[in-house]
């Protein structure tokens, strides 16, 4: 009966052995039911020594014994700051922890956090203040120059699609928006040859569509993020009487919160410059080259995008 007792005692040693040496070797698959990363369960007794792909497969080594083990990592807000030499612990129950791990600062705006630095987003709001200034006119080979003409406020709205580069402040954008411009009747100046002759320019509703490249740099804040950018612009311009192209300036400055980890609520002001040459200004055989400033303040809804 007692010999019985030993080899049944000796069997279940082997076992418990057999079942440690599985978990700890990458031969099979490991049995690692949860993984506690950044939870201290145990003394470390193994490190890193790589990260697969994306980071959310680990490779760790027991010091000891030489072997080598996987485990995923659950917690995307962690795979920012897991590094090859980190210890790592394995508690009694096969769970796996990285003491030194820690949370992205960013967490919903993280690259590994399924893409979440990509976005899709659409805006609205109107523009103000806006007008053709610096107006350089030319009437049957004649050069003068015109008053400002300005523009009571109109409607803006367009969509953008961007993306910043993980953790990194900077991003970059590509957006489309329309503009209208309701130019009211109003009295200028015209000069040019020692003469200033006072003429009604005739009111009517231009319209502008501007395509951008933005370049973007924000503060990466896990839920506020504040940021401005820069970028070339292609303006489309047409009303009633002519329509024209022009290559422009766009700038950009706003914040962006988190409602949600996929969406976000921004508010921004815009500014778009473009140097263009418009038939007449109401007033035929007016050719002006002019300059259109257009700020304008937006709000939109901004849509996280899958990896």
């Amino acid at each position: 009966m007692k010999k019985c007792l030993l080899v049944i005692v000796l069997l279940a040693l082997s076992l418990s052995n057999a079942m440690a040496d599985d978990r700890l070797n990458t031969k099979e698959e490991p049995a690692i039911p949860s993984q506690k990363v950044g939870k201290v369960t145990a003394e470390p007794c193994c490190e890193i020594v790589e990260i697969v792909g994306d980071g959310s497969l680990v490779v760790a080594k027991n010091r000891k014994t030489g072997e080598t083990f996987r485990f995923k990592v659950d917690n995307q807000r962690y795979l920012h700051s897991l590094r090859v030499g980190q210890e790592v612990v394995v508690a009694q129950d096969g769970s796996v922890s990285v003491p030194s791990a820690q949370p992205a600062a960013v967490s919903g705006y993280d690259i590994d956090d399924t893409g979440r630095d990509s976005y899709v987003a659409i805006f609205g709001g109107m523009n103000f203040s806006a007008g053709f200034r610096n107006n350089d006119l030319t009437f049957m080979g004649l050069q003068g120059t015109g008053s400002n003409l300005s523009s009571d406020p109109g409607f803006v709205g367009g969509l953008k699609v961007g993306r910043y580069f993980g953790n990194s402040p900077f991003g970059i954008e590509a957006e489309g928006y329309y503009s209208q411009l309701s130019v009211p009747t109003q009295t200028g100046i015209v000069s040019g040859g020692g003469v200033a002759v006072p003429l009604v320019w005739n009111g009517g509703t231009g319209h502008a569509w501007t395509t951008a490249a933005n370049l973007l740099v924000r503060y990466p804040g896990a839920n506020i993020q504040p940021y401005v950018g820069v970028g070339g612009a292609f303006v489309y311009y047409w009303d009633s009487f002519r329509s024209t192209t022009a290559p422009g300036l766009n700038l950009l400055a706003g914040v962006r919160g988190k409602i949600t980890d996929d969406i976000s609520l921004f508010g921004e002001f815009k500014y778009l410059y473009a140097r263009m040459t418009l038939g007449n200004l109401g007033i035929p055989g007016v050719e002006a080259r002019t300059t259109l400033g257009m700020p304008a303040v937006v709000f939109g809804l901004s849509f996280n995008l899958p990896s």
